[in-house]
């Protein structure tokens, strides 16, 4: 028997300064919803969005809706 956690929200703060940088969370199988949290400049979106990406990765979420 395997176990597998699937989160349905993820919140990301910024750990030097202590404020909410995004937060995603799960709608149903093919739908999530993405708020950044925090001003943000073209420096700091790439690495928000990376971030991003690999918190929908963590969530095995890949926005394909299951055919039942």
């Amino acid at each position: 028997m395997s176990i597998e956690i699937y989160p349905t929200k993820i919140e990301a703060h910024n750990t030097e300064h202590d404020y909410p940088v995004f937060e995603i969370e799960l709608l149903d199988e093919c739908s999530a919803k993405v708020a950044v949290k925090c001003c943000t400049n073209a420096t700091e979106w790439d690495d928000i969005s990376k971030a991003i990406k690999e918190a929908l990765i963590m969530m095995k979420f890949t926005g394909d809706k299951v055919e039942q």
